[in-house]
């Protein structure tokens, strides 16, 4: 996966950004490459879908599937303020709600932040800390698993075929609520080459 931007990556499905009031909104995508997914190459998960998140906190960005991202910067530094609430200095809002047999629904996610050295305001130095989640030290969780999607090559809704390198594998099925093509489409996402495959990790 393409590692670059100012604060953040984050992986997982529809997510929206907000800051605290001294640093306010996310105000620039440097990337965003949603994976395979029910809204992926819909209005929330086109390539000019990553804008949604500027500036406000009304409009949401779906990430696909595993490893799905989007690379945002902010125009000022978020600092450590001692006076927000618990340390929370920043914060990614995720699309979580009630209504299955678990009681919720959950779109998980991984957050990297990283600080612009250079003051160049490119993603282009730094180095990159993932922040704990709440499986972040289970025994159970895996690190640096890399999952290959393949384009089934369909123009309406097909199963998307994947496999991951610690042996594991399977497809994205199609559910009857989004019968478009869950693979990111190529020509809209033009400046990744994912014309048969594409890789997260």
């Amino acid at each position: 996966m393409k590692k670059a931007t100012i604060t953040g990556i984050c992986a997982g499905l529809a997510v929206c950004f907000s800051l605290p009031v001294q640093a306010q909104y996310a105000t620039k995508v440097f990337d965003f490459l949603p994976a395979p997914g029910q809204f992926t190459n819909e209005a929330i998960a086109q390539s000019a879908s990553g804008s949604n998140v500027i500036g406000n906190t009304s409009s949401m960005v779906s990430l696909g599937s595993f490893g799905g991202y989007i690379v945002l910067g902010f125009d000022q530094p978020i600092v450590n303020d001692p006076q927000n609430p618990f340390g929370v200095d920043f914060s990614v809002e995720g699309n979580s709600f009630a209504g299955n047999a678990y009681g919720q629904w959950c779109e998980p996610g991984a957050v990297q932040v990283m600080k612009d050295l250079n003051g160049d305001g490119l993603p282009n130095d730094g180095e990159w800390y993932e922040l704990a989640g709440s499986d972040y030290y289970l025994s159970t969780t895996q690190r640096n698993v890399t999952v290959t999607y393949y384009n089934p090559h369909y123009s309406a809704g097909y199963a998307v075929p994947w496999a991951a390198d610690n042996g594991t594998y399977g497809a994205m099925v199609v559910n009857r609520f989004h019968l478009h093509p869950y693979y990111p489409n190529p020509f809209d996402f033009e400046a990744h080459p994912i014309r048969d495959s594409v890789s997260f990790t």
